[in-house]
């Protein structure tokens, strides 16, 4: 069930500056897609070639969306779908409504949010990284990004940071997280938990202590990183290599 308007697209957010603006009376029409009962028996696989640098927007309610070898700037807006993407290059914006998002071999500047599902990343490299769901798992692999943050209602969050982060930011309603960092972090660290243990293997400088959080300096505190979950463990752990 959902609302299209005369151009095609949905959903609240958009790429950028199609709608913004516009009040509810442009929402457009009202769309149930079902797998039975009466109304239009139709369906299209679609195959789009996108030449390098250009600006693309896709908008799907219902299917899954396949994306590679895209370089460019891409908006995916799903209303119910798997998303998949690697080896992309330039801006890449995903929003699902419901349904897992993968991505991989992705550079520049990356945003995925979802309503519900979990979401998985490898090989990341670029100036920001965002990611929000309101209901999954955040996992991060293989991250080179000075701008992070990450954001779930319910789930954990692992990631495996490859370099420095000049701004981390870390949050979840109810989970564990997990962040790997290479032994030259250097950060002032604000970490909290309301029901949980804290871990970190990286000499701390404390400045403010209690049983839900820590507070201190790492290396030369050049960066920030402030981790919060409302029940979980939080682990800052030293990459091996």
């Amino acid at each position: 069930d959902l609302r299209v308007r005369d151009d095609g697209t949905f959903g609240d957010s958009d790429d950028g500056d199609h709608h913004r603006g516009r009040d509810d009376s442009h929402r457009g029409r009202r769309v149930t897609i079902s797998s039975r009962g009466g109304g239009l028996d139709a369906h299209a696989d679609l195959r789009i070639q996108v030449p390098s640098g250009r600006r693309v927007s896709v908008y799907l309610a219902v299917g899954k969306v396949a994306v590679a070898n895209v370089s460019g700037s891409l908006y995916i807006d799903a209303s119910s779908a798997p998303v998949a993407a690697t080896r992309c290059k330039g801006t890449l914006g995903i929003d699902v409504g419901s349904g897992l998002v993968e991505v991989s071999q992705v550079e520049g500047r990356l945003s995925v949010d979802t309503g519900s599902g979990d979401v998985t990343g490898t090989d990341i490299r670029g100036d920001e990284l965002s990611v929000d769901t309101g209901s999954g798992d955040i996992r991060l692999s293989d991250v080179r990004a000075p701008k992070i943050s990450l954001e779930t209602g319910s789930g954990a969050v692992t990631a495996d940071l490859r370099e420095d982060v000049g701004e981390l930011s870390i949050e979840t309603g109810s989970g564990d997280i997990a962040i790997t960092a290479p032994p030259t972090l250097g950060a002032e660290v604000e970490i909290e938990t309301s029901s949980g243990d804290i871990e970190t293997d990286f000499p701390l400088q404390v400045t403010r202590s209690g049983h839900d959080h820590v507070q201190g300096r790492i290396g030369d505190g050049k960066g920030t990183i402030a981790i919060e979950t409302g029940s979980g463990g939080i682990k800052l752990l030293k990459r091996s290599n």
